[in-house]
């Protein structure tokens, strides 16, 4: 368009429909066919149309924002997630406003107060271990909430969420197919969703080839994977294998390891949970359990817009998937 402002007339004109369709469709309120809705998304990505944000909410009197609320920042799957959000949001005509929650209900709590006011569409939430039911149920009138990545046990929200327990398994499984019989589990916080549904998919691999269980306490951070790696290391009858409640934790477990003068994976094979960036570049490799972050990110917008229009919670789970790398080998 030559440095001018992409207006909504001129995505009308590309879509052959009119400007009020266009701005219905672009704020997800449109009852239109699909093929006109599809027309119209696909004009405004051509042109590059971007919906200014500020005026649309001083005239509407509300926040064209999403708000998403992580645990922890500092963990690369969160920032991953938030890409996916954003990026579907921003298609919605939305932003997206990143709450770095810290892995604390009462800073929770602050900011769901604080959005409530804004009108926000609805929130999108990754529970903190100390979320209760209660808490988001307070909210939930107010302003609708949206569950990723965690469930809380006793709350039917809309959701979007991979097979933990399938993961669980698949770490396990490659694990004995690869001869280890000796293999043991590094626990997540036993108060989220996420680590109780590995453990079990863990459990339940064991369980199915009789072999005994061996829980090593852990986390979700690299202070936790040291913890495990150093409980680990005291055990009498040392197994052969472990699985990591996520990368983070893994790969401090195999750094903690290494200072011991134990080798990853000719001494210990090692498996994490997430399938983050870096993983592939470490030494060696991990071999990991991958959960599609950006598209849970992306799912969550798409699940809130229909939960707003369907008016019914829908609850999607994605599957996961093995990446074998260095960090495993056959044993003996």
């Amino acid at each position: 368009m030559g440095g001018t402002r992409v207006t909504i007339r001129d995505v009308a004109a590309a879509a052959g429909v009119h400007a009020s369709t266009v701005s219905r469709i672009l704020r997800e309120r449109d009852g239109s066919p699909s093929g006109t809705r599809d027309r119209v998304l696909a004009a405004a990505t051509a042109l590059g149309y971007s919906p200014n944000l500020l005026a649309r909410a001083l005239t509407q009197q509300r926040a064209p924002i999403v708000p998403l609320l992580i645990p922890d920042v500092a963990n690369a799957f969160f920032p991953a997630v938030a890409l996916g959000a954003e990026e579907t949001a921003r298609r919605a005509g939305y932003a997206l406003l990143l709450c770095n929650t810290e892995s604390a209900e009462n800073l929770e709590r602050q900011y769901l107060e604080s959005l409530v006011p804004l009108q926000v569409p609805f929130v999108i939430v990754v529970p903190n271990a100390e979320t209760s039911a209660a808490t988001l149920l307070e909210f939930v009138p107010r302003c609708p909430i949206v569950l990723v990545d965690r469930l809380i046990e006793g709350l039917d929200l809309p959701s979007v969420t991979v097979d933990n327990t399938l993961g669980g398994r698949l770490a396990t499984e490659h694990l004995l197919e690869l001869g280890h019989t000796r293999i043991a589990c590094v626990s997540g916080p036993a108060d989220t969703s996420t680590a109780r549904d590995r453990l079990h998919g863990y459990a339940l691999a064991m369980e199915e080839r009789s072999l005994e269980p061996v829980i090593v306490p852990g986390g979700f951070t690299t202070e936790d994977g040291v913890r495990a790696a150093r409980a680990f290391l005291r055990l009498k009858l040392r197994p052969t294998a472990v699985t990591a409640p996520n990368d983070l934790a893994g790969l401090a477990f195999i750094r903690e390891l290494a200072a011991h003068d134990v080798r990853v994976p000719e001494d210990v094979s090692v498996v994490g949970f997430d399938d983050l960036e870096f993983a592939a570049y470490s030494r060696p490799a991990l071999t990991t359990i991958h959960q599609p972050a950006r598209r849970m990110g992306s799912e969550a917008v798409r699940v809130a817009l229909d939960a707003r229009a369907r008016g019914a919670p829908t609850h999607v789970r994605l599957r996961p998937r093995l990446v074998v790398r260095e960090s495993t080998r056959a044993f003996g």
